[in-house]
């Protein structure tokens, strides 16, 4: 286990699981707060600690939903969609999060455009003009979109995020949401 990860549960001991249910968005259960990652269901006690999931265990996954419970703010969604470029520090952190993110799916994506909307239906996507709106975290939607090659046109990738998203996540955690997402789209297509 992580220092990282032995400090976070150390600190989520201490929290009002009904504060942290109002301010996040989650469900309140006994002891803790639920909500679905995508198509995952999680479960977080607070004392003693537990995280709850589906499949195998993934620290990452663990740590960033931790993040997000410390941090989310109960604060509407704005609509208003902005890049990674966007958010503090996204511009210089761009070409790590597009070479982990944008590019491996711009590299698995053609030829299986069918796979992805399957894929991001499973994930609770709903379509909207050429983007799928994925809903990660109760106050936290991601909107994806695939373009895919035309002619002399290479096929292009696009992760926006709502103009909200830097108040419940620090930028390298919203680096490491659409990381996470990317993966489970690659596992999905690769191996599904």
């Amino acid at each position: 286990m992580s220092e990282l990860k032995k400090r976070l549960i150390q600190k989520i001991s201490r929290l009002n699981p009904m504060e942290v249910a109002e301010r996040t968005g989650c469900e309140m259960v006994e002891g803790g707060v639920s909500f679905y990652f995508l198509r995952k269901k999680i479960e977080v006690k607070f004392q003693p600690y537990l995280f709850l999931t589906e499949g195998k265990e993934d620290e990452k996954l663990e740590i960033l939903v931790l993040h997000y419970l410390f941090r989310a703010k109960n604060i509407p969604v704005s609509g208003r969609w902005i890049s990674f470029k966007e958010v503090p520090s996204g511009i210089f952190y761009y070409p790590s999060f597009r070479s982990r993110t944008e590019d491996v799916l711009k590299t698995l994506l053609p030829g299986k455009e069918e796979k992805w909307k399957e894929v991001m239906r499973d994930f609770g996507g709903k379509k909207e003009d050429d983007y799928y709106i994925l809903l990660p975290f109760p106050r936290i939607p991601v909107k994806l979109g695939y373009f895919p090659p035309e002619e002399m046109l290479p096929p292009q990738v696009s992760f926006l995020f709502d103009s909200t998203i830097p108040i419940h996540l620090e930028t390298e955690d919203i680096a490491l949401l659409a990381e996470i997402i990317t993966s489970w789209i690659e596992e999905e297509i690769s191996h599904g």
